[in-house]
């Protein structure tokens, strides 16, 4: 989707989307604005269900490594994130991360391994009931699917973990690629309260960009993470996710320059936005 992939905005300075509409702006290049049809009931990325939702939580909120599309290939291929690299065991029955020494959560606290095995910990856990849970199966855990920490984790620095799966699984990388969340700031709130917890609406993120604002059914303003290692002065300063439910007023926008991204555009709308000179409809090849 082209919003899950506007993260690359910051490493490439590109508009990148499918089935969306780009306008280049002399008049504000530092800010895009998108069209999304409906507003997101949490930032927290073990409660973004929805497209939308998991759009802005991956943009606040880094994973272990990184997944993009190979068009030689035609397949995924990993980039190390907040791993810097991982090794396999011979057997496949373990993999070890090595992380970044500099990333930093935006309330100043360092990012740790005990943040990556706290996450593993309350994505699995039953009562939290995140979006992953019960997706854990070569993982070791409990009658109720609950990652066993003492069992699956081995950290032998705040830098590096290790991760033990079950005997005779067949784990891949992909099982342990989400968002992560900060320790510090969830680990004494009682497990059953995360999902309505204050703290899934001022988050504390790791990612490129930060939350800057919040107008409920109107509006969401993201800002670039100065302080973050993707940070970069020459891309894209600000992202402002517009809410306009009715399909026909974002196109109206979108006309009169009002947003500049919007995506699923109706095929028999193509033709007469391709009459406009300010815009560009692009399709983005992918496993999407």
């Amino acid at each position: 989707m082209i919003i899950k992939k506007l993260y690359l905005i910051i490493l490439f300075g590109s508009f990148l989307f499918t089935g969306g509409c780009e306008k280049e702006s002399p008049v504000r290049p530092n800010r895009i604005v998108i069209g999304l049809s409906s507003d997101i009931s949490t930032f927290n990325p073990l409660f973004a269900f929805s497209v939308d939702e998991g759009t802005i939580s991956e943009l606040l909120y880094l994973s272990l490594i990184n997944f993009t599309w190979d068009e030689e290939k035609g397949n995924i291929k990993p980039e190390p994130m907040l791993a810097e690299s991982w090794q396999w065991t011979e057997d496949s029955s373990s993999i070890t991360f090595n992380l970044r020494d500099d990333v930093y959560w935006s309330d100043g606290k360092k990012f740790y391994a005990e943040d990556v095995v706290f996450s593993f910990d309350v994505y699995s856990d039953p009562d939290v009931q995140s979006r992953l849970y019960e997706t854990f199966t070569d993982f070791y855990t409990d009658k109720k699917n609950h990652i066993d920490i003492e069992k699956t984790f081995e950290v032998s620095d705040s830098f590096k973990v290790k991760i033990n799966f079950l005997p005779n699984s067949t784990p891949t990388l992909s099982e342990t690629v989400f968002h992560l969340i900060p320790k510090h700031i969830f680990k004494d709130i009682e497990r059953k309260n995360i999902a309505t917890s204050e703290e899934n609406f001022n988050p504390v993120t790791n990612g490129p960009f930060l939350l800057a604002g919040w107008d409920k059914t109107q509006s969401i303003r993201l800002k670039a993470n100065k302080n973050s290692f993707l940070y970069n002065p020459d891309s894209v300063d600000e992202l402002i996710f517009k809410i306009i439910p009715d399909y026909n007023s974002r196109l109206t926008q979108l006309k009169k320059e009002e947003i500049d991204l919007v995506e699923l555009i109706k095929t028999e709308d193509i033709k007469e936005l391709q009459k406009a000179e300010n815009l560009k409809i692009v399709p983005l090849k992918g496993r999407e």
